[in-house]
């Protein structure tokens, strides 16, 4: 699974633009499906990670509810609580509500065109 996941995630930023860094899948989990479980591959640090978290103070939570979500610039200071966003230095997000859950792409850049990655994304 592990490896599968970072396999995609590159694949994933290396179809984005180069600006883009993050790539992060979260499939809703618990009873009430309150909660997401994340996969999150960050290219800068060659790292994955996974964690178990509740969206209402992150983008997650807007995307779940908007079914998509394109923030260009300054994410984190719309977001200030999301360590997330913080440890991979977020500038731009781009996410894309799924079946069971959400897929999204961070960028410590802004971006100038997030109908192109948001596309990216409906094609997963």
């Amino acid at each position: 699974m592990k490896e599968d996941f970072i396999n995609k995630a590159k694949e994933v930023l290396k179809n984005a633009n180069a600006d883009f860094d993050c790539y992060h899948e979260a499939q809703l989990t618990g009873g009430d499906k309150q909660e997401l479980f994340a996969q999150l591959y960050y290219l800068k640090d060659d790292r994955y990670m996974t964690f178990t978290y509740t969206p209402e103070i992150a983008p997650c939570k807007d995307v779940l509810q908007l079914g998509s979500l394109c923030i260009t610039d300054n994410v984190i200071s719309q977001y200030p609580k999301d360590r997330g966003l913080i440890y991979v230095k977020a500038e731009a997000y781009v996410g894309l509500k799924t079946q069971n859950g959400l897929r999204a792409l961070l960028s410590p850049k802004a971006c100038s065109s997030p109908e192109k990655i948001l596309n990216l994304l409906k094609k997963l």
